[in-house]
């Protein structure tokens, strides 16, 4: 088997020359290496060495099998290591580019997508999560907090993009809602790119199938900036999992219950009882500050009784 052959074929799918590779530190790797690495060692694999923005390496690495059908895992991330977010060295290398907020962040999933777009886009800082919920790095239901790596950048006033999939997955909808708000709370303007081409009806299209099918990245960016995709409700803010573990709406009595004082609140008192207030991203694109518990009365995923058990014998306040 010509692996050299197969390695180049596999980054052409992705629009991604030998050069851009090598410029990326991408390796073809053996199927020993990969047994050694992951224990499987039937089909070759490709090395994706991890750098930070100052263009220094991690030390992190990720892994991805050749030719392996699909039903498995294809990618490998080595024991004990924490996930790390991409950044392609294609864009060039400056701190700054973390910090200027003049320069839109697209994010995308997978390190061959945001060399893709890297090379697209050049005045752009594309980063590539190594999964669509790899965003944080906690191990919650709710993923409330945003990855160290991203929450250095400055993110205030940003012209965001979240580039995932366009495969009508409800998860990758979700963790899309989900990255929106916590970006969102911290100020950024975020918006989601929907990748349609006419040959791609009804299938699965990422970012490096739209590219290499000559789809207009500027187009796409634009579209996504001049059409509300998605209205606040359909949104799940980082603030309403937060609350979601301190209120609860009570059906029977139109009244929010405090899960920890016990006290029964009318949803209009609720913001001087917690006056926090948030960013709030609004549909007409404009970034407001209202409080934090209007957004989570008005959210449709906020957390809601609708029945009570009454056990005098037991300590639970519900």
């Amino acid at each position: 088997m010509d692996y050299s052959t197969q390695f180049t074929e596999f980054l052409a799918e992705s629009g991604i020359s030998r050069e851009t590779a090598e410029i990326c530190g991408i390796e073809l790797v053996a199927p020993t290496e990969m047994l050694a690495v992951t224990g499987d060692g039937t089909w070759p694999g490709v090395r994706f060495p991890y750098y930070d923005l100052a263009g220094e390496l991690t030390g992190h690495v990720r892994y991805r099998f050749l030719g392996k059908p699909g039903g498995g895992y294809k990618y490998h991330t080595p024991k004990g290591e924490k996930t790390q977010v991409y950044f392609p060295r294609n864009g060039g290398v400056s701190p700054a580019r973390g910090t200027s907020t003049g320069i839109p962040v697209i994010i995308t999933e997978g390190e061959k997508k945001a060399i893709a777009l890297q090379e697209a886009a050049p005045d752009a800082l594309v980063v590539g999560l190594p999964g669509v919920w790899n965003y944080s790095e906690a191990r919650t239901a709710f993923n409330q907090t945003l990855h160290s790596q991203l929450a250095t950048l400055a993110w205030k006033k940003r012209d965001v993009y979240i580039a995932f999939d366009n495969d009508g997955n409800q998860h990758v909808r979700y963790a899309a809602a989900r990255l929106s708000s916590l970006l969102e709370v911290r100020g950024a303007v975020v918006y989601n790119v929907l990748f349609t081409l006419p040959d791609y009806q009804g299938k699965k299209i990422g970012a490096d199938d739209f590219l290499v099918a000559g789809g207009d990245l500027s187009a796409a960016l634009e579209t996504a900036r001049a059409t509300p995709l998605e209205l606040e409700v359909d949104r799940i803010p980082a603030v309403v999992n937060q609350l979601n573990a301190r209120l609860a709406y009570d059906h029977s009595t139109g009244m929010v219950v405090d899960l920890e004082t016990g006290l029964y609140l009318k949803p209009a008192c609720l913001a001087s009882h917690l006056p926090a207030k948030v960013h709030w991203h609004k549909v007409d694109g404009k970034v407001g500050i209202v409080a934090a518990t209007r957004v989570w009365v008005e959210n449709r995923y906020r957390t809601e009784i609708h029945g009570k058990v009454f056990r005098p014998k037991e300590e639970n306040l519900i």
